[in-house]
């Protein structure tokens, strides 16, 4: 069920994956959960290099975006590196377990990056749990012969569906912990796994996003 970059290996494939995921607090009714599907989302610029599959009874999306940031800061106690893409002005943390040292990164410094997101969904199996659980990693590596920093972050939860519209293409799904999620839905393979569930199904899913981080020499 998981899809991995060639190039990373390391965590990949889920759900919110440039699919512009709403989240808000509370369990929504029927009739509620209808009238949040049909509102539409805005799509979510994302990245390049996205792929669709369809897995076993399920489905999978992954993709792949490489950017370049200048490093704004570097904070040794937090371990948390402070960085703007200089295509989008974007500011993002990352935060290492490793030390900033490992490749030597200060403020003005600039450091090119791989981000890989992805979605896998499949109808819930008896002995999944029904619990939100996060994994994360963070530690250094190699990438093409330089040093490099690799951070991840894994979801994995069991959600109620609640409503799928196929012409807004917005799915409405309840969480174990109670919290909504409007999600805008673009893959063609997912849009049809999604029309295989009835509201009330229950679908595994897993979330992830995994970063690594090379600086320019």
């Amino acid at each position: 069920m998981i899809r991995r970059h060639p190039t990373a290996h390391m965590l990949a494939a889920t759900l919110c994956v440039g699919l512009g995921a709403v989240c808000v607090s509370g369990a929504v009714s029927d009739a509620a959960a209808q009238a949040q599907a049909a509102q539409p989302i805005q799509p979510s610029s994302g990245g390049s290099g996205m792929l669709f599959g369809a897995a076993g009874n399920g489905v999978e999306v992954a993709e792949t975006e490489e950017f370049t940031a200048m490093v704004l800061t570097v904070d040794a106690e937090s371990r948390q590196i402070l960085l703007r893409n200089l295509d989008t002005g974007e500011v993002s943390v990352r935060a290492p377990d490793a030390e900033a040292g490992q490749i030597n990164v200060k403020p003005g410094d600039l450091i090119k990056g791989m981000v890989t997101r992805g979605i896998s969904a499949r109808p819930a199996e008896a002995g999944d749990e029904e619990a939100t659980t996060v994994e994360t990693i963070s530690l250094p590596a190699a990438m093409g012969g330089q040093a490099a920093l690799v951070s991840g972050r894994l979801t994995r939860s069991v959600v109620v569906l609640e409503a799928w519209n196929p012409v807004s293409f917005v799915m409405v799904a309840q969480t174990p912990e109670g919290r909504t999620l409007r999600n805008f839905v673009p893959s063609p393979e997912a849009q049809e796994f999604l029309a295989t569930q009835e509201p009330g199904a229950k679908i595994q899913i897993e979330i992830s996003e995994t970063a690594v981080l090379t600086r320019v020499e």
